[in-house]
């Protein structure tokens, strides 16, 4: 939000009089800026209370605009900011840590945690072939149970370990764009291309587009895709018969 300059928003209004030659009386402009002060608080109360903490959830990176948008993906928002924790806050830099970091740094956790139960393992097991050979069986049973108790730790570190690599996956392949368009002129057609921050491998993946368009004139006809993964092109058409308009796609595409 340093970017921004701006923590909230507030209201600020004056009453007035109405003018000498206008109104007979202050009701009708009076009850126009009640209307104003209704919708200028509905905005003051959306962008306090919904806006801003989902900006403020994001890495400054993620609003700064440039010819390929970072997007909102799980490099650029936070993973928990309010937790300064090892596992979400990066002491040397003082920041908070992405989505993405901390998934990284609970991956490498639990790498490490299973190499050292394989280690432990190796040794239970060295240990429990001695005791055998020397019939000291009531130690042999005892850490034939720890040994399978270890086992079916490791096999559980395994199980997630496995899960945050594929959440790590999904993460990584999930690619999203904010982009404004031209602007369109009245009754005509044109293509906008939207281009990933880094491309995918191919172009066998699914997306989603959407129109941001405040003038409710501006209409998605399709899109196609660019060559080797590097984005789409989208058809948008202004179904206004005077009024050139702009707006902002919003593109997420996800690969297998």
């Amino acid at each position: 939000m340093s970017t921004l300059n701006l923590d909230t928003i507030e209201l600020v209004s004056a009453l007035r009089k109405a003018p000498l030659n206008g109104s007979q009386g202050s009701f009708d402009y009076n009850e126009s800026a009640r209307e104003v002060l209704a919708d200028l608080a509905a905005i003051a109360e959306t962008y306090n209370n919904i806006v801003r903490p989902l900006l403020s959830a994001l890495e400054d990176a993620a609003l700064l605009p440039s010819d390929s948008p970072v997007g909102i993906e799980g490099r650029t928002i936070l993973a928990d900011s309010s937790d300064l924790t090892t596992l979400f806050y990066d002491t040397a830099s003082s920041t908070s840590y992405s989505i993405a970091e901390t998934m990284r740094l609970l991956k490498g956790m639990l790498d490490t945690f299973k190499s050292q139960l394989d280690d432990m393992s190796v040794q239970v097991g060295s240990l429990n072939a001695r005791l055998a050979s020397t019939n000291q069986n009531d130690f042999s049973l005892a850490l034939q149970s720890f040994a399978a108790t270890m086992a079916q730790i490791n096999g559980n570190v395994q199980l997630l370990s496995n899960q945050v690599a594929s959440m790590f996956s999904t993460l990584s392949n999930t690619k999203a764009v904010r982009a404004q368009t031209s602007n369109i002129v009245a009754q005509q057609t044109l293509l906008n291309s939207v281009t990933w921050a880094t491309a995918f491998v191919d172009n066998s993946y699914t997306v989603e587009v959407s129109l941001e368009d405040t003038s409710g004139m501006l209409r998605i006809d399709g899109f196609d895709f660019l060559p080797n993964g590097t984005g789409i092109e989208v058809r948008i058409t202004n179904t206004d018969t005077t009024n050139t308009y702009s707006g902002y796609i919003h593109a997420v595409g996800r690969h297998d």
